[in-house]
């Protein structure tokens, strides 16, 4: 507890640094929040399902299937939800990072290929498929876009553990 103190302190100032810019958006996602929630629940669900679907037709076992299957939520929902459901919560954490450094690496190049120039969007993409590692990112780039992405990590993170158990019943 001693030694996370510093840590912990710093977690304030950034929510507040995160949380700013997105406030400056609030008319904005009164307008869009109907399109954004109808990309967050596909996002999440494409990202859980085609994640087992590629484990389970290469033959995974439910112990891979269960770890893969949270790897775009960020770590601290990831790990326990694999573990919960039977998976490994290294291999979660392997998934995890993975996950968020090939899609922040890929993400700016893609998204330039389909024309998607709008910061919120591009935002929201970027947070809901690579987390927190295309949330930093995004941060550096342009805060409109890095707090969509915060917003979308945090929302899909929610998202992720609500749906997954639902999920894995149908499997």
């Amino acid at each position: 507890a001693v030694a996370t103190k510093p840590l912990n302190w710093w977690v304030g100032p950034a929510t507040v640094a995160i949380a700013i810019p997105l406030f400056a958006q609030c008319d904005r996602l009164k307008r869009i929040w109907t399109p954004l929630l109808i990309a967050l629940f596909a996002g999440s669900v494409v990202a859980m399902l085609s994640a087992i679907g590629i484990a389970w037709a290469l033959g995974g076992s439910w112990e891979t299937l269960a770890s893969l299957m949270p790897k775009s939520a960020t770590m601290p929902i990831a790990i326990p939800m694999a573990e919960r459901f039977g998976g490994l919560p290294a291999l979660a954490a392997v998934a995890v990072v993975i996950t968020g450094v090939v899609g922040t690496v890929i993400s700016h190049p893609l998204l330039r290929v389909l024309k998607v120039t709008d910061p919120a969007a591009r935002g929201f993409a970027i947070g809901l498929t690579a987390h927190a590692i295309g949330m930093a990112r995004e941060l550096q780039v342009n805060q409109v876009s890095g707090s969509f992405a915060a917003l979308a990590m945090g929302l899909n993170g929610i998202l992720t553990a609500l749906l997954m158990p639902i999920l894995l019943a149908g499997i």
